[in-house]
């Protein structure tokens, strides 16, 4: 007690010292950076007693180039082939085709890549949209992928009596000036510059790449790829997932709350299920009204409103207060156990038979994954894109909302829709038990009972539903699956895509990345002789543009492996690729094309090969 005592009378002198002594430490160490070689000479001193004469060292511009001469050594920096404009990498420079052409090129030729400084690696992965291949070439050069070992780096962090500071995270303001982080790769394969080009472009498919933070803060030794983990693909979005409805039904029951008085359980056990569709249905009508489209961002803002609406309603109002927390000492676990007791049956109906949650077509695949994409009220409709889709998506459109939200998509959206789905429908179960029984453990008991048909009929009754006929992801060919991931991260939002040449007209490859895609020029767009017709070995690319520009059409994929006459598909890609005024080809490879209008932002990457 007499310790406790001491803590408690003189808390703030304890405070003001701990900072204090912190302060000092880190003072000294800092200081103490100045009394250390430069990062510059001690990483030129290794590169001129290391490698051999006439090595060529590119590094980026607008950097410092190394080596530097290094006072009283043997050797000087100009034994090596490293200045002038051809050892530069323009990474700042827009990503025109032209520019990653001419970096790859120039990285093949090289011995060596030097980063003076982490500029490069704390700048641009920041904006990858802007700079989707850089980025791509940053990530697999620091994640050995590319033919290069990271093999040193040199860097002086704050140290003073063992204490050292790691401020490799550091605004750039901070520490590049006077401790810089010195980075070098060597090119160990010797890979051509195509084979570059071809890994840069399909970055996707090597799998776990370092993000920005990991490549600040990689040393020697290079990247360890770790897959995925359980805990990284399934626990945390379904805690996240639970965390969102947690909120969501907190904004709209504390709103509301005044409105439930009524009920025994004062609305507490329907707010998730009426939380998330009221705060879906404000989402939908900013959409609908043109003020801002269903991004994660104006999902965020509308959950953050109607959490910050309830806050105040339970702060300004004593009889708000007196409602919520009577009704939370009442049946608050219980309502949340009857929510897990809905996610329970739902697991236990997945381990009883995994097929019935992953053949819910009508929101597995291309479904839940445009509505996770789509951000325009009323969307176009996944299979006929000329139109408009009508009043019954939704329920598919709250889904793609709440998982846009969560930010989960892929295999497991439509695992975790499941769940949620078993949750919120358990807390309603309870709260329509609770309101017909007085007595609250036989209300439980019953609200137990329920809960278990009332959840297996919601899914049965999801399944009973008109199914959207598509191809399993699973069913596709290691070269489609990879033209669905380069649809799925290139093309952003939910344009429509134009689907050619592809196996069946209901299941194309870009409505397995979750984008609606029509194959057919309408009555309108056709020839003279009125019929519609096919896109897939299309001659005239002047018709098949204005078709995609009336269509609001953003890419044009041709398969000349999957078309039923490969010569047709042949004949199509040579008369878009004749107007290059009008069309720009994207991506080329196994036989899978995609053409953009010569416009478009994508065109800018060029050919993927």
């Amino acid at each position: 007690m007499g310790i406790l005592d001491y803590v408690q009378r003189n808390l703030r002198r304890i405070c003001l010292a701990v900072v204090l002594v912190y302060s000092a430490v880190y003072a000294f160490a800092f200081v103490g950076l100045h009394f250390k070689e430069h990062p510059y000479h001690a990483a030129s001193r290794w590169m001129l007693d290391t490698f051999p004469d006439k090595v060529r060292i590119v590094g980026p511009h607008w950097d410092d180039r190394l080596p530097t001469g290094v006072p009283e050594h043997r050797r000087f920096p100009s034994v090596f082939n490293h200045e002038g404009r051809e050892n530069e990498l323009p990474l700042y420079e827009p990503d025109t085709k032209a520019k990653v052409d001419e970096v790859l090129r120039r990285v093949s030729d090289s011995d060596y890549v030097v980063f003076g400084t982490p500029r490069i690696a704390d700048s641009l992965p920041r904006i990858p949209d802007e700079y989707p291949a850089t980025v791509a070439f940053l990530r697999l050069l620091w994640g050995e992928k590319l033919g290069f070992k990271l093999i040193r780096t040199f860097k002086n962090r704050p140290t003073f009596l063992g204490f050292s500071f790691n401020d490799d995270l550091a605004d750039e303001s901070f520490s590049v000036y006077d401790h810089p982080k010195v980075t070098i790769f060597e090119n160990v394969e010797r890979l051509s510059a195509e084979e570059l080009r071809r890994r840069v472009s399909e970055a996707e498919t090597f799998g776990t790449l370092p993000t920005m933070d990991e490549m600040l803060l990689m040393d020697e030794g290079g990247w360890v790829g770790k897959a995925a983990s359980p805990l990284d693909k399934r626990i945390i979005p379904l805690v996240c997932a639970f965390f969102f409805v947690q909120v969501i039904a907190f904004g709209f029951w504390g709103t509301f709350v005044k409105r439930f008085s009524r009920l025994r359980d004062k609305g507490l056990g329907f707010s998730p299920l009426l939380g998330i569709l009221f705060a879906a249905a404000i989402s939908w009508a900013v959409a609908a009204l043109k003020i801002a489209p269903i991004t994660q961002v104006s999902t965020y803002i509308v959950v953050g409103a109607l959490f910050f609406s309830a806050l105040v309603e339970v702060i300004a109002s004593r009889e708000t207060r007196g409602l919520v927390g009577e009704s939370l000492r009442r049946h608050g676990l219980r309502v949340q156990a009857a929510f897990l007791m809905g996610v329970l049956v739902v697991l236990v109906v997945w381990m009883a038979d995994p097929q019935f949650l992953a053949l819910s077509q009508q929101i597995d695949g291309s479904y839940l994954q445009y509505f996770i994409r789509n951000e325009t009220i009323p969307p176009v409709d996944i299979l006929y894109p000329a139109e408009k889709m009508q009043g019954f998506y939704f329920d598919r459109y709250v889904l793609g909302w709440f998982l846009k939200g969560v930010g989960v998509d892929g295999a497991f959206a439509v695992q975790l829709c499941m769940l949620a789905l078993g949750g919120v429908v358990g807390a309603a179960v309870y709260s329509l038990a609770a309101n017909l029984i007085e007595k609250r453990p036989a209300a439980s008991m019953v609200s137990a009972v329920l809960i278990i048909p009332f959840v297996i009929g919601t899914l049965v009754l999801r399944e009973s539903r008109e199914a959207l006929p598509g191809t399993p992801v699973e069913e596709l060919s290691p070269d489609q699956k990879r033209l669905v991931t380069w649809l799925s991260k290139s093309v952003r939002g939910a344009p429509v895509a134009v689907d050619a040449c592809l196996d069946t007209l209901s299941s194309g490859l870009p409505r397995a990345a979750g984008l609606p895609a029509y194959q057919r020029i309408s009555q309108q767009d056709a020839s003279a002789n009125g019929k519609p017709e096919s896109l897939c070995g299309i001659q005239d690319a002047s018709m098949l543009f204005d078709s995609m520009m009336k269509h609001g059409a953003s890419v044009y994929v041709l398969s000349a492996s999957a078309a039923a006459t490969p010569a047709r598909a042949s004949a199509a890609a040579s008369a878009l690729e004749s107007r290059p005024d009008l069309f720009a080809k994207i991506y080329d490879r196994d036989g899978m094309m995609v053409f953009a209008p010569a416009f478009s932002s994508l065109y800018r990457l060029g050919t993927s090969s």
